[in-house]
């Protein structure tokens, strides 16, 4: 039996999903993180040399943000990153809200991590603080 390349099928090349993960990773946290900023435009391949790999993968990941609402994917132009939405600015208040809230007397947070923390944190009335916060945005959504 000949085991030349030629010969046998090739199986689907595994790394093809973890890149296109890597890449959204990657280009989520510039975006999360400001290092991209609402406005910052960039060409598919600007950005998959800056992340390391081909294009193929940056642009599923793309893809995949533009349809999050992070990007817009502009055909021949490449990527531009979208403002943040006025819903997702309200989500972002009432967690920060809540959290705020959930500091004791000494001035730490609570031993909770996010939105966890804001669900989570009771005042002794048995009513959460996300709960108790809702109408701090106009009634919640």
């Amino acid at each position: 039996m000949n085991r030349s390349p030629m010969n046998r099928k090739e199986a689907p090349d595994a790394n093809v999903g973890s890149l296109v993960d890597a890449a959204y990773q990657g280009i989520r946290r510039r975006i999360l993180d400001n290092v991209w900023a609402p406005g910052f435009q960039a060409m598919e391949q600007e950005v998959a040399l800056e992340l390391g790999m081909s294009r193929t993968p940056v642009r599923e990941a793309l893809i995949r943000l533009a349809k999050e609402g992070l990007v817009e994917v502009v055909p021949r132009r490449g990527m531009r990153v979208l403002p943040v939405s006025p819903t997702d600015m309200r989500e972002i208040y009432e967690i920060l809200t809540a959290l705020e809230g959930c500091r004791n007397p000494g001035g730490t947070q609570a031993g909770r991590g996010g939105a966890q923390a804001a669900d989570h944190c009771d005042h002794g009335d048995g009513k959460g603080l996300a709960e108790e916060r809702s109408g701090c945005l106009g009634g919640g959504r």
